[in-house]
């Protein structure tokens, strides 16, 4: 692709340096010609004419073609988006992919920046999400509220139309104070639109040499829609995903990706080294709480628990629904006696709990026990783990239930 410029560019420039040096022959001649016969100086007046025609001609051949190397390079990069898309289903590893893209089509851009409309504490925003060129923390502190008043950013993705600028600093239409942050002097930045719905913006620092074509800004606006789809794209899967993996009530892991997630956790703690510890929770006499009040007021008390449990450990564990009223949590890099420090928090947070007519349950309040096993001390197999909370749970309800029991 590049040899191919090159050789256009200068076969382009033989031609046109040719054409000059004819035309200014032919002035001359013309006007010698003129001083002799005025039909001779008319002729190679028409000659001069022509010869200008012959360098208009050349000059759109050029741009056509340097279209054409821009469309051509659009349809590789297409290609290569597509083809990312076919394998992967990881939002960062999708936009890059397509930024970079971007980047290549539009050889002498600085930086390429992505910004996204999204809603925060009820009021629509648009925000950074992704760049190339410059640090994930910078471009996502660049946050603007959903107004076209308030500059470029918002009014492209507002109004659905490109803007560029070769001067942001004196572009009166810019933000200056984004302009001054993000050190731009010129830009084009084109609405990321997916089914006439605007999603957000994408921004291509230039060189300020000159605004683009027509035909470039179609094909930047291209690329802008296929970020929207591949991201709404990779949003559904990831939402079907995550429904597939988790319990529909209380948003915990279901059992089968407990299950998934505790084999790789001990392949990895056994590989390093490192200690791992399962808690088993179970409520105490939440049959008869469900029969007395009902499964609307038993999925408040499931819920509610099932925040507790989720608000009192750390972003590395993981928490899951086993069954019913049993839940289970995974304490990544845990000796058991920790272990032991967390359930009772938990245990204690529970009964803490104010829950609705739970002083008619057997033990006036509602409550919950808990089982406790490590690795590799106490096994170093996933069934053999389980079954050894499991039944330090059994013991912990067999003993006065609101307890928690090591294996």
């Amino acid at each position: 692709m590049q040899d191919l410029g090159s050789r256009f560019l200068y076969q382009n420039f033989s031609k046109e340096y040719l054409v000059l040096v004819l035309i200014a022959l032919f002035f001359i001649l013309a006007t010698l010609g003129a001083l002799k016969t005025p039909l001779f100086g008319l002729l190679v007046f028409l000659f001069l004419i022509l010869s200008v025609l012959l360098v208009i001609i050349y000059r759109q051949q050029k741009i056509s073609l340097s279209v054409s190397q821009n469309l051509y390079t659009g349809l590789l990069s297409a290609h290569k988006i597509a083809q990312s898309f076919a394998v992967s289903t990881d939002t960062g590893e999708t936009l890059l992919t397509v930024l970079f893209c971007v980047k290549d089509l539009f050889p002498t851009s600085k930086r390429v920046m992505l910004f996204w409309i999204k809603k925060e504490s009820g009021k629509k925003m648009i925000s950074g999400l992704d760049a190339v060129g410059m640090k994930l923390s910078e471009i996502r502190s660049f946050i603007f509220p959903l107004d076209k008043t308030l500059g470029v950013i918002p009014w492209v993705a507002i109004t659905n139309n490109p803007f560029e600028t070769l001067d942001a600093k004196n572009d009166y239409f810019c933000d200056q104070d984004f302009v001054v942050k993000a050190e731009l002097s010129a830009f084009i930045a084109v609405p990321v639109v997916v089914a006439q719905q605007s999603l957000g913006v994408l921004l291509v620092e230039t060189t300020g040499n000159a605004l683009h074509s027509t035909e470039e800004v179609k094909i930047l606006a291209f690329f802008a829609s296929q970020i929207g789809t591949a991201l709404e794209n990779v949003r559904l899967y990831n939402e079907v995903e995550l429904l597939s993996i988790t319990d529909g009530l209380t948003g915990l892991y279901n059992h089968r990706h407990f299950q998934k997630v505790l084999e790789y956790e001990l392949i990895r703690s056994s590989r390093y080294k490192r200690p791992l510890s399962l808690l088993m929770l179970d409520i105490d006499f939440f049959k008869d709480y469900n029969d007395i009040f009902g499964h609307p007021a038993g999925d408040t008390v499931l819920i509610t628990i099932a925040r507790i449990i989720q608000t009192s450990i750390r972003s590395t564990d993981f928490s899951a629904r086993y069954g019913g009223e049993e839940f289970c949590v995974i304490l990544t890099e845990t000796k058991k006696g920790d272990a032991l420090v967390k359930a009772e928090e938990i245990r204690r947070k529970v009964e803490e709990c104010q829950f609705l007519d739970e002083k008619k349950q057997p033990t006036k309040n509602l409550t919950v026990s808990i089982g406790v096993s490590d690795f590799p001390d106490d096994v170093i197999t996933k069934e053999a783990l389980i079954k050894k909370a499991d039944d330090a749970l059994y013991f912990s309800k067999k003993t006065g239930r609101n307890r928690v029991t090591p294996a």
